[in-house]
């Protein structure tokens, strides 16, 4: 119980007492880091030290306001070490936390920090024991950084992370959970997340958004879906704008697009075609770099070969094959007549898909062959060329087909065998034959008159098969008479006067048809007789007449008079 009357004078006396320091008695207070330990009434130094600005917990010598633990100092700016000024706390125990802050109210806040807005203040540094790494930093500009004092050097300084190899930044959810990474611009609807990279572990599928809307996404097999959920390695999807396009800087070089509107990639293109383009050559290899195939910047197809050669009379071709084996095959594998078909079309039309008929004498396709004549590809040793061989119509396309070779010393062929539209032959030195059907009444004769060119040299055989006809005595034949004619433009060719063949068929009385009488008519035609001497019976049957001549004109007979 307190005694004794209170002054001012006593109560100072009292708290000194209550307040003693390390010292002799009645020692008072120094400044700044020289403080002294509180004791107890027996003299034992607490934990607790002062001076007339500082307190110091486990120290004599605080450097800050408060400082707990052994002095130390903290290199706050990364180059130059400073002593704390508000709370300096220093421990050296393993394992140990130098400080806790609880707010115990479960909606207590916990602690705040305010320092300077300049990008070099720091409003929170970590770094670990003997300040050689800096864990974690908060910079007054705003820029937060791990494993970096220097976020502010980067291009986005909001929060750097600078992390040592196979290290980085980890999103931690739950097995049917899902983890973001987001992109904002609002605090409202799709604002929250206009951009998004996203990862669902029940489903183990990432995906990626933009325009607030998933846009790609990679499945646990690892199959890319763009605009889609994929099901392959890589699926695709749009209602516009199906292309994969390729640039060296902003020029085009070549594109892949499935058109959704007519024209694009390709100015042909319709909706829903497969358009590919390249402002180059397209290049085809297989087994490796090899080239194999190429569609040249012209559009020249070259199988085997990267540059369009002059081959035979073309100086370009829109297909050439060129290795060191090539070869052609079709196989048409089907239960019915059909064969492979190879087709070669003609038209007088400006482009394809435009009609207009073709004309008398149009090549309608011709196959070359030519060979390396020890300076270039286009010496032509034979042709099979297809003419139009008439005047053609709807449906009605007459032709022939035209045989040539090349004689030695020559520079291009010539035609040697011709296959007319009616089926006949016609090639020089080589037979040509015609067919005349005829009555010669019994006393008479017929004039057959067949047409040649001028100058020209005609020789051949007559053939002769028929009967003669009485109602009783009926018997066929069949005669040959060899004949010539050397046609003069004079008209006066030399012609073999002695061909005169009597037919005979067994019966004296009833042989008497004759052939004769070759003579040249004018430059034209020329004509010969056949003469049915019997006075009873008609002679009915058919003349053939087979020659050859220097001409490949054909030749024509006429209806015997």
């Amino acid at each position: 119980m307190a005694t004794g009357t209170l002054t001012s004078t006593t109560i100072a006396a009292r708290y000194k007492s209550l307040l003693k320091l390390t010292g002799t008695a009645n020692d008072v207070l120094a400044a700044d880091a020289s403080a002294k330990y509180v004791e107890d009434g027996d003299g034992n130094d607490s934990v607790l030290s002062l001076s007339t600005t500082r307190v110091g917990i486990g120290n004599t010598a605080p450097t800050a306001l408060l400082t707990a633990g052994a002095i130390t100092t903290l290199v706050t700016d990364g180059t130059t070490a400073v002593t704390p000024e508000g709370v300096n706390v220093h421990i050296t125990e393993a394992s140990k936390y130098a400080m806790g802050i609880k707010n115990a109210d479960a909606s207590g806040d916990g602690l705040i920090i305010q320092a300077g807005d300049a990008s070099d203040d720091f409003a929170l540094r970590v770094e670990d024991y003997d300040s050689a790494n800096d864990l974690l930093v908060v910079q007054g500009g705003g820029a937060v950084g791990i494993g970096t004092a220097s976020p502010s050097n980067y291009y986005s300084t909001t929060l750097v992370v600078d992390a040592p190899d196979e290290d980085g930044i980890t999103v931690v959810s739950p097995t049917t959970g899902t983890g973001y990474l987001m992109f904002a611009d609002g605090t409202s609807g799709n604002a929250r997340y206009r951009g998004y990279i996203s990862y669902a572990h029940a489903s183990d599928k990432l995906q990626f958004a933009t325009g607030g809307s998933p846009r790609m996404s990679i499945d646990s097999s690892g199959n890319v879906g763009i605009g889609m959920t994929p099901a392959k390695l890589l699926d695709l999807q749009a209602t516009d704008n199906l292309a994969l396009r390729y640039y060296n800087g902003v020029t085009f070089k070549a594109g892949v697009e499935v058109a959704t509107t007519i024209g694009d990639m390709i100015s042909g293109s319709a909706v829903d075609d497969l358009a590919i383009r390249s402002q180059a050559n397209m290049l085809f290899s297989t087994g490796g770099n090899t080239e194999r195939m190429r569609i040249d910047s012209s559009g020249y197809v070259n199988v085997g070969h990267a540059t369009n050669l002059a081959l035979g009379p073309a100086a370009a071709s829109t297909l050439q094959i060129a290795n060191t084996l090539p070869q052609m095959a079709m196989l048409r594998s089907a239960d019915n007549e059909a064969p492979p078909h190879f087709n070669l079309t003609k038209s007088r039309g400006a482009a394809p898909g435009t009609i207009a008929i073709v004309e008398n004498g149009d090549r309608l396709g011709q196959i070359s062959f030519s060979g390396d004549d020890g300076n270039d590809y286009q010496s032509m040793g034979a042709y099979i060329q297809a003419k139009v061989d008439g005047t053609p119509g709807e449906d009605d396309m007459p032709g022939r087909l035209i045989f040539g070779t090349t004689a030695s010393g020559a520079v291009s062929p010539t035609d040697r065998l011709t296959i007319d539209s009616a089926g006949n032959f016609v090639t020089p030195y080589e037979i040509k034959t015609r067919w005349k059907s005829l009555t010669v009444g019994n006393g008479s004769y017929k004039t057959v008159t067949f047409t040649h060119s001028n100058g020209d040299f005609v020789a051949g055989k007559v053939r002769l098969i028929g009967r003669f006809t009485n109602g009783t005595y009926d018997l066929g034949f069949k005669k040959e008479i060899d004949w010539y004619i050397s046609i003069s433009s004079n008209a006066s060719g030399t012609t073999d006067g002695t061909v005169s063949e009597t037919v005979s068929i067994g019966d004296s009385t009833k042989s008497n048809l004759t052939v004769g009488n070759f003579a040249q008519s004018d430059n034209t035609t020329s004509t010969f007789k056949i003469t049915n001497g019997d006075g009873t019976n008609d002679w009915v049957g058919i003349v053939q007449m087979e020659y050859q001549s220097i001409d490949s004109t054909l030749k024509t007979i006429s209806d015997p008079a």
